[in-house]
């Protein structure tokens, strides 16, 4: 793999990271905690988006040199 393509990859899994985590916040602050079938879909969705990020993470790991996202 060229540089330019390491950085394209670096670059891509930055912004998934960050589009992960944007989901997660906007999926923790909605609420309708009245409807069961809501509770049981935020979970589900969490659980998804929480898979999602750790395997963003796991391909990070692997591909090195990714930046480490900035928690507020």
């Amino acid at each position: 793999m060229s540089n330019e393509s390491l950085d394209e990859a670096r670059q891509s899994i930055v912004q998934m990271r960050a589009t992960v985590e944007a989901a997660q916040i906007a999926i923790k602050l909605s609420f309708d905690e009245c409807n069961p079938a809501y509770v049981e879909a935020k979970a589900r969705t969490l659980k998804a988006l929480q898979e999602a990020a750790e395997s963003i993470a796991s391909l990070a790991a692997q591909l090195g040199g990714v930046p480490v996202p900035v928690r507020h």
